[in-house]
């Protein structure tokens, strides 16, 4: 993947981050190319060697047909996940850590239908962070602002009961 600098791409830990700089460092007596990332989120400054970017599963930001096809995802049956709360979560954590968007849908799916979870727990939490991700990366790529991306996500999800339960509030 060639960087520009301005240029949004996600990390899989981190979510959107922009490029700021591809520069030479000398480390260890060793020049190599560096890739700058900034997360204004995070408020995280991350410098990757360009002979690693591979090792770290950055990725651009997700097309409209992309979006399409993760929405189609999020619409889909729950898939049963077999075990208690902390097998389920480190399930989710394993699943994440790839990187993968659709991994990122799935788990959003998996959490939200569950509907017992307490905002509070390790999995709302896990999600809270998921939707923040998602709900960027669906405004960036679609051009829409992140509350109607966010309200997409949960309406794809969630269907009737969750416009049913706007309506009624």
């Amino acid at each position: 993947m060639q960087f520009t600098i301005g240029q949004t791409v996600v990390h899989p830990y981190h979510g959107l981050m922009e490029v700021t700089s591809i520069r030479e460092r000398h480390v260890r007596g060793e020049a190599r190319d560096y890739v700058q990332f900034f997360s204004e989120r995070h408020g995280l400054s991350l410098a990757v060697p360009v002979d690693d970017l591979d090792k770290v599963s950055i990725r651009p930001v997700s097309s409209t047909e992309q979006i399409e096809a993760l929405l189609a995802l999020l619409r889909a049956p729950t898939e049963m996940f077999e075990g208690g709360w902390s097998r389920r979560l480190k399930g989710y954590q394993e699943r994440l850590s790839g990187g993968r968007i659709i991994d990122t849908c799935w788990v959003a799916r998996q959490i939200m239908r569950d509907g017992h979870k307490a905002p509070a727990s390790a999995e709302g939490r896990l999600l809270r962070d998921i939707l923040v991700t998602l709900s960027t990366e669906f405004s960036l790529a679609l051009d829409v602002d992140r509350d109607e991306a966010a309200e997409m996500i949960r309406t794809a999800v969630l269907g009737d009961l969750h416009a049913e339960l706007s309506q009624a509030s």
